[in-house]
């Protein structure tokens, strides 16, 4: 398919025709293409519908390597991954679970090649990838911990916000999974803060909705 076919089948046909009009009848919309459906897929996956944003990642993926996506490249392999192995976890057969592991693997061997060349903007996604693919494999909660825990001060010392807060937030889900109540608690919250701080009012809310329990302020005694 070409970029304004991909913009059809996102955004209808009538208004992608009239944004090529715009644009000056111009078919290489590769980057805009990737653009809408990168978005698509971060926000399926940040509010758990982890089958959308396999489906819009696989769009992104045919655009990884072009050259004009070199900016998005690094957070479309993320969430490329990350999408696939919660869908993977959620999957009912063993083919399709092998398929989107198989598929998260080649992210993350990516995200590892290019932590040699540039470690504080990618060591952060590799340790958040392989927490998760951890956890997948069902490895030992001190593993699992330790690449979380790592994630999340590699990003926060590369001033990456979102990616602080989404590796909390994937931590906290995590020590609920092994009723960890103590460290749930600390990581959600901790991630709750984040969100706000980089401005996802909506994710904040999606949080509240889905732990407020966890998530509330004890009153001052």
């Amino acid at each position: 398919k070409t970029a304004l076919q991909y913009l059809h089948h996102l955004l209808g046909y009538e208004y992608a025709s009239d944004l090529a009009k715009l644009l000056g009848q111009n078919e290489n919309f590769e980057l805009i293409a990737l653009w809408a459906y990168s978005h698509e897929m971060v926000s399926s996956y940040l509010f758990g519908d982890y089958e959308n944003s396999v489906r819009a990642g696989e769009l992104c993926e045919e655009l990884l390597h072009a050259p004009v996506c070199t900016v998005d490249a690094p957070v479309n392999a993320l969430f490329i991954g990350l999408s696939a192995m919660a869908q993977a976890a959620q999957s009912k057969t063993k083919v399709r679970k092998f398929k989107l592991i198989a598929r998260a693997k080649i992210m993350i061997r990516l995200v590892s090649k290019w932590s040699d060349h540039c470690p504080i903007n990618f060591l952060g996604k590799l340790d958040l990838l392989e927490a998760e693919l951890s956890v997948f494999q069902g490895k030992a909660a001190s593993i699992c911990a330790k690449k979380y825990t790592s994630a999340i001060a590699l990003s926060r010392g590369a001033g990456l916000v979102m990616q602080t807060a989404l590796a909390s937030e994937r931590a906290g889900r995590y020590y609920l999974s092994i009723k960890d109540k103590e460290n749930t608690t600390q990581m959600l919250k901790q991630a709750k803060l984040l969100y706000q701080e980089w401005g996802a009012t909506l994710k904040v809310t999606h949080l509240d909705n889905e732990f407020g329990h966890l998530l509330q302020t004890a009153p001052p005694s």
